[in-house]
C-alpha cells in the first residue's frame, strides 16, 4: 500500500522567545539573539541533523526541506526500543533494537512560531516534545547568556467566554514572558519592558485571589495580559466556579490548532497563510 497523500496533520501552534540573562543593550540584545537562534538552523542545514540527549533519552532533529529562506520543515524523532524475535541455531531469542519515529515541527524563524505535529502516540503531549526542543535550544544558548522559552498560542475568546459564564472566579494567575517579540504592537509589552529595564527578569508573574470567589476579571483591567498571552507570550490559569462546581482553565488547553497538509504533498499555500496569521499579533480568536 503506497503513502497516503492529501491527509490532514493536526499542528499546535506555539511562539518561541529568546531571552537574555543579562543585562546588554537593546540593539546588541536584539541583533544578537537574532543571530544566534537563526545560526542553530544554519547548521542545522549544514549538518542534516542534531543528536539530542535528555535525561538518557535519545532523540533527531532533521533537517527536512525549506519552505522559504525563514520557514523551514524538521522531522523531530524519539528514539524507541523495540522488541523482535530472532531464530538462533538452538532457540528463538528476544532482542532489541532501535526505531525512531517521528512528528514534523516547523519553525518560522522570522515570526518566530513553531507548528508542531500532535502524535499522542509518541509523545504524551506536544508539550513533551516542546519541552525537548526548549532544553535543547537553551543548552546552546546558555553560552551567550540566552535562555529559550517555548508557549503556547491560544484562543481569547475560550477564557472570556469562561468568565461570562463563571458564577464565581476566586483566583487568576498570569505568567509573562519578558518582551521581546511583540513591540509596540501589544500594550502589556511596555509594562513588561519597564519591570524587565528595573529588574532584569526573565518572567514576570501576577496573581490575584479573593477566598469568597468575588475576584472581578474584566476587559477593561486585564484584556492587555489575555491578548499577550495568547499570542504566545506566556500562560494564564484560572480557578472558577460554575453550577456550583469548582473548576479550572488553563491556556494550555486551548492551544489553536490547524490541520494542514502533509508536507509530502508539496503544497504550501496552506502553511504559509498559516504563517501569516501567527504573525498578525493584533488578531484576537
Amino acid at each position: 500500500m503506497g503513502i497516503q497523500r492529501h491527509k490532514r496533520i493536526e499542528f499546535l501552534s506555539y511562539r518561541y522567545f529568546v531571552i537574555e540573562t543579562q543585562q546588554r543593550s537593546l540593539l546588541q540584545d536584539l541583533n544578537d539573539k537574532v543571530a544566534l537562534f537563526r545560526g542553530i538552523f544554519t547548521s542545522l542545514r549544514e549538518n542534516k541533523k542534531f543528536d539530542i540527549l535528555l535525561k538518557g533519552k535519545k532523540y533527531l532533529l532533521y533537517h527536512y526541506k525549506d519552505v522559504t529562506q525563514k520557514v523551514l520543515i524538521t522531522k523531530f524523532a524519539k528514539c524507541k526500543s523495540v522488541p523482535h524475535y530472532e531464530p538462533r541455531e538452538e532457540d528463538i531469542i528476544k532482542v532489541k533494537s532501535e526505531d525512531f519515529p517521528f512528528i514534523y515541527v516547523i519553525f518560522d524563524l522570522e515570526g518566530q512560531s513553531i507548528l508542531v505535529q500532535n502524535n499522542t502516540t509518541l509523545f504524551a503531549s506536544t508539550n513533551s516534545a516542546i519541552k525537548v526542543l526548549e532544553n535543547y535550544f537553551t543548552e546552546i544558548m546558555m553560552v551567550n547568556h540566552f535562555t529559550v522559552k517555548i508557549t503556547e498560542v491560544t484562543h481569547s475568546s475560550k477564557f472570556w467566554e469562561t468568565v461570562e459564564d463563571a458564577d464565581k472566579i476566586y483566583s487568576l494567575r498570569l505568567n509573562l514572558k519578558s518582551p521581546n517579540l511583540f513591540g509596540g504592537q501589544i500594550k502589556a509589552n511596555e509594562l513588561l519592558k519597564n519591570q524587565r529595564d528595573l529588574f532584569n527578569n526573565t518572567e514576570f508573574n501576577v496573581e490575584l485571589k479573593n477566598e469568597n470567589g468575588e475576584l472581578k476579571v474584566l476587559k477593561e483591567n486585564v484584556s492587555d495580559y489575555i491578548h499577550y498571552i495568547s499570542a504566545g507570550g506566556g500562560q494564564y490559569a484560572m480557578a472558577f466556579q460554575k453550577n456550583g462546581i469548582v473548576q479550572k482553565i488553563k491556556s494550555i488547553f486551548n492551544i489553536k490548532k490547524y490541520f494542514l497538509r502533509n508536507p509530502d504533498d508539496e503544497a504550501f499555500d496552506e502553511l504559509l497563510e498559516t504563517i501569516k496569521e501567527l504573525k498578525d499579533f493584533n488578531k484576537e480568536s
